[in-house]
């Protein structure tokens, strides 16, 4: 993997934002997240951007919600730590001269230190909030205020065609100059007016041209790899939902009568269970997969309407009567002796068939799973997914076709109908007419290269 190099990106604007006809400022929040969002890391951003743009994060949670709010959120926020997002906003607090602002960051963030269990349950919401906090959040409001002459000193201090477009917004001509916000919004303009590198794209590829860079950069890219990989291990389906699946391809491996019952689905709670759908044919299957059991369901087509066909591998009983009495004269009386033991039959014939389906299904599932691994079937939908430059997981499964050397599988991704037939030479992903071939080589040099395991 190739090393880190370090704030590789430039800062990029549009030609209105460089020219002053619109703030740059927002187009800094936008193109953070983008960067962030395609595996760009922290440490590879640029010191003075990250730290402008983690300032008027901690300033805009503070303001809506208090600290325990800002530490809520950070901890959520690009796998971060509110502790090290408190730090890097203090060095633009520090660049701007906020010194008031300042000191209220540095004891939140002893605060912080000196109580991590209450800091790591803040969220913003009662009865997530610690009252220790409060008194920061009304220090902060009224930190680092000036009056009228010495704000306005400021702005006009800015190059004129920012100056003005600044005073122009409907939150400055009402006066709202009281929170420290506007003092770190206008010695955020001042950097960005005068901030090199720049990258100048137009208004309509401005989002475009931020992607570009970041998919560009393959430090980047191993990352969004070893996520994708990451994601797909946990998305894709694990044996029992294979061994599910495994129902629905094979005619033979359909419930006996004896074993069929119907249920609500709107009423189905099932404890502890993924909830699986796909199709086979004309049919519609739902599974429930629980930690010690498969029940599966042929759907009616009404979602709020009854299941029927349905069929549980290791659970499965017969509902005895209901009530004391009613218990007492089936276990008792004569007349029902003949019918129990015909029950008694029934039970153990179809408890014996579902074990043997179960355990055969359960069989072909780890079989399935195997073959998706031994594929590669992972690390070809997380290429398809990188050219996409798309971050959905795949759902709406369905297993078309399971051989020794072959496996068809049915994805959706994003509303994309993906077909993807794998075996150990290559894998074909066709959507639609386009169809792309990744051989195995390819597909395990990825395997190597992120060090993931799916």
């Amino acid at each position: 993997m190739l090393a880190p190099q370090s704030h590789v990106f430039p800062l990029f604007l549009t030609t209105g934002a460089k020219e002053g006809s619109k703030l740059p400022s927002y187009l800094l929040n936008k193109q953070m997240h983008i960067l962030l969002e395609a595996g760009v890391s922290w440490d590879r951003l640029n010191p003075d951007l990250r730290a402008a743009f983690l300032l008027g994060y901690y300033l805009g949670n503070v303001r809506n919600g208090g600290h325990s709010q800002f530490m809520g959120n950070a901890r959520s926020y690009y796998d971060g730590d509110p502790g090290r997002f408190l730090s890097w906003a203090m060095k633009a607090a520090e660049r701007y001269e906020m010194q008031e602002t300042l000191a209220i960051m540095r004891e939140v963030l002893i605060w912080m230190s000196d109580n991590p269990e209450e800091a790591a349950t803040q969220t913003g919401f009662t009865p997530h909030v610690s009252p220790a906090l409060k008194p920061y959040d009304t220090a902060l409001f009224s930190a680092d205020t000036v009056d009228e002459q010495a704000w306005l000193a400021r702005v006009n201090s800015l190059p004129a065609c920012h100056a003005q477009t600044f005073l122009r917004m409907c939150s400055y001509e009402k006066g709202s100059v009281r929170f420290p916000a506007i003092i770190s919004e206008i010695e955020e303009l001042r950097l960005l007016a005068n901030f090199e590198p720049v990258a100048i794209v137009s208004e309509d590829s401005f989002e475009a041209g931020v992607k570009a860079a970041a998919f560009a950069d393959p430090v980047a890219k191993a990352a969004r790899m070893i996520a994708r990989l990451a994601d797909l291990a946990q998305s894709l389906p694990k044996p029992a939902t294979c061994a599910a699946l495994s129902l629905f391809t094979e005619g033979a491996h359909l419930p006996p009568a004896e074993c069929l019952r119907a249920g609500a689905a709107k009423t189905r709670r099932p404890k502890k269970t993924g909830v699986l759908t796909t199709t086979s044919g004309d049919q519609a299957f739902i599974a429930e997969l629980g930690k010690d059991s498969i029940s599966v369901f042929e759907a009616t087509g009404d979602p709020d309407g009854l299941l029927e066909h349905g069929i549980d591998f290791n659970s499965y009983a017969a509902n005895p009567p209901r009530g004391l009495i009613a218990s007492l004269l089936y276990f008792t009386a004569s007349k029902y002796r003949y019918k129990r033991a015909i029950k008694r039959a029934i039970r153990k014939r179809a408890l014996r068939k579902t074990r043997i389906l179960g355990k055969v299904s359960k069989s072909v599932g780890d079989e399935i799973a195997a073959l998706n691994r031994r594929f590669h079937l992972p690390e070809a939908l997380a290429l398809w997914m990188e050219q996409r430059q798309d971050s959905t997981a795949p759902a709406n499964w369905r297993l078309d076709l399971v051989e020794a050397d072959r496996i068809c599988w049915r994805f959706k991704v994003s509303g994309t109908q993906l077909r993807v037939v794998a075996s150990a030479k290559e894998i074909q992903i066709s959507s639609g007419d386009n169809t792309i071939v990744y051989p195995f080589e390819d597909l395990h040099a990825v395997r190597q290269s992120s060090g993931v395991m799916a």
